[in-house]
């Protein structure tokens, strides 16, 4: 993918006129995905059908669709479109919680464009993400109360780091499994996993319990 120098706040965008931005981070470095597939759809009817529409990204990993939604004169109204961000070996998700972003473009003409929002996509690490040889790493499974694997689980340390607080986060694959990267855990840890009201949480030891496989079940 080429990246462009273009910025939500500079002028360029401004003039460059879209109406949404997506920000791609990837949680464990904190910095965009190197490669990303972008698939942009537009709802017609009940039905999601693919939109061709030309995308660019900027260096600090800011994705605009230029001009989605412009009009050459007087139109009024809006359309609903979807945008699936994918990165090899990690889990996207929304900041509603969903593999994919649905929102709501107006339709604007250049004497009124539009005010771009920004939408964070955070790419969490899937179980067979390239972590860095010296990371510690949690393997487990995580399941319901029948014993059935549950995707897209958040599973998640907190611990405190010098005088601040910092996450460590991975999501679970449809078969339940996950790696998490322990980069500031030591001794008794405690490892949350939930997803919607159901929760789960165990106590390890790092690193002694890093080979353990632990399940957490959510009830």
């Amino acid at each position: 993918m080429t990246l462009h120098s273009l910025e939500p706040s500079s002028v360029e965008t401004r003039s460059a006129a879209t109406p949404l931005w997506l920000r791609l981070r990837d949680t464990y470095t904190g910095r965009p995905p190197a490669q990303v597939d972008v698939v942009l759809e537009r709802k017609v009817g009940s039905a999601w059908v693919t939109l061709r529409h030309p995308h660019q990204v900027s260096s600090q990993g800011d994705l605009g669709f230029l001009n989605l939604g412009r009009a050459r004169w007087g139109s009024a109204g809006t359309f609903d479109v979807r945008v699936s961000c994918n990165a090899p070996h990690t889990i996207a998700e929304t900041s509603s919680g969903k593999p994919a972003l649905e929102t709501t473009v107006p339709i604007w003409t250049d004497q009124s464009p539009p005010v771009p929002t920004i939408e964070p996509i955070s790419f969490f690490p899937a179980p067979d993400y390239a972590f860095s040889p010296s990371t510690p790493l949690l393997t487990g499974r995580v399941v319901d109360g029948g014993g059935d694997p549950v995707d897209r689980a958040r599973v998640r340390v907190i611990e405190t780091f010098g005088a601040r607080l910092v996450i460590e986060e991975a999501r679970t694959t449809p078969d339940g499994w996950f790696r998490l990267p322990l980069r500031w855990s030591s001794g008794t840890t405690q490892v949350d996993a939930d997803k919607g009201v159901l929760t789960d949480s165990i106590a390890i030891v790092v690193p002694d319990d890093l080979r353990s496989l632990p399940t957490l079940t959510l009830t």
